[in-house]
């Protein structure tokens, strides 16, 4: 958790982007998580917490920013970073920020995913320390024990730390516990060398495994870094690329829609709180007058007033009203729920429209 980010631009081309992804803000966030620090989707809802300070409550939110539903977890909120997923299993809460590098007290909680239907949460705690550390804090050159990334992969943890190294080394080290309760040694995996100079722009501040297990995406306040073609967990020793996102602010959360897909969350600072969206050059959206048009299928809950989008694809929609003014403009994930509601809007005919990579759909909806 860092509360300043410094805006230095001159440096935005350190490092060279790569192919033509494309970048762009998609939602606003309430003022229950200007403090956003973790992302994780999750069988059509997106998981959400904010960082130390806050109550120790988990959210579920929309590709819209709505908050969907917030449950208590029966733990501390000291600085929770990032969160994790065990598919059709377990979440894990990273409560292992150390901006001070004096933290004793290293946790990550478990949570069972049947225990989601209810309103408080039980976690369980998985203690952790950093062998290599002798001193709280330690020097200055040896500040390596800020971590804000986590994910799990073949039953382990695994956690990117947060180098506040001065003068900045630019390392990342991998270190890997286990993912029952219990304290445990953290296990340093392997380090790579990012960037150097200027640590805002390559410090770690969020981490996702892809769903399909063949990509881990690391960000920072103005990058995201990937690795792909990895051996076994030995993430950073696979091919390396880098995405520079255009502007430099206080990103704090990534997880992956989809292979090719992610959703980044910022806490607010230079921006207000919101979402973005991280497409892959494989998913870049082509020109309207390229695609054969085909049915939007969305379902009308005239009670509640909303709009549920269930086409099972990532892309952007619009909706325009019978006089052709712009009402909504948003991403659409595969790997949500996609609800806009609609208590405000008048009476009448409303056009959808939903841009993919390759198709476009369309549909018309009565509001009455």
């Amino acid at each position: 958790m860092h509360r300043t980010i410094i805006l230095l631009t001159l440096f935005l081309s350190l490092h060279n982007a790569k192919g033509q992804h494309q970048f762009r803000r998609v939602a606003s966030l309430p003022p229950e998580l200007n403090e956003l620090s973790g992302l994780q989707c999750l069988k059509g809802q997106i998981l959400a917490h904010n960082d130390g300070g806050n109550p120790s409550e988990l959210f579920s939110i929309d590709t819209f920013g709505n908050i969907l539903w917030k449950k208590k977890i029966q733990s501390d909120n000291v600085d929770w970073e990032d969160i994790a997923l065990k598919p059709d299993s377990f979440i894990f809460i990273a409560d292992f920020g150390n901006n001070d590098n004096t933290r004793k007290d290293l946790k990550v909680y478990k949570v069972a995913l049947t225990q989601l239907g209810n309103d408080t949460l039980n976690a369980e705690i998985i203690s952790f320390y950093y062998p290599e550390q002798n001193a709280f804090p330690p020097s200055n050159s040896a500040l390596y024990y800020d971590c804000e990334a986590l994910i799990f992969f073949n039953d382990s943890l695994h956690l990117f730390i947060k180098n506040r190294t001065s003068p900045f080394d630019g390392q990342v080290k991998h270190y890997r516990i286990p993912s029952f309760a219990g304290n445990h040694v953290a296990l340093l995996q392997e380090s790579i060398q990012i960037g150097s100079l200027i640590k805002e722009l390559y410090w770690v501040t969020g981490s996702d495994i892809s769903p399909g297990g063949k990509k881990v995406a690391l960000q920072s306040s103005d990058k995201v870094f990937m690795f792909s073609n990895f051996s076994g967990s030995d993430f950073l020793k696979g091919q390396f690329e880098t995405f520079v996102l255009g502007d430099i602010s206080q990103k704090e959360a990534i997880t992956f829609s989809d292979d090719s897909t992610m959703i980044i969350g910022e806490e607010t600072n230079v921006n207000p709180a919101g979402l973005y969206l991280l497409s892959l050059p494989s998913q870049a959206v082509v020109g309207v007058q390229e695609l054969e048009t085909k049915q939007l299928n969305f379902i009308y809950d005239r009670n509640r007033e909303t709009l549920q989008f269930t086409q099972d694809m990532n892309g952007q929609l619009s909706i325009y009203d019978q006089n052709g003014r712009l009402m909504v403009q948003r991403a659409l994930f595969s790997s949500v729920e996609n609800v806009v509601f609609i208590q405000n809007w008048s009476s009448g005919a409303y056009r959808c429209v939903l841009l993919t990579k390759n198709e476009r759909f369309q549909s018309v909806f009565l509001k009455f």
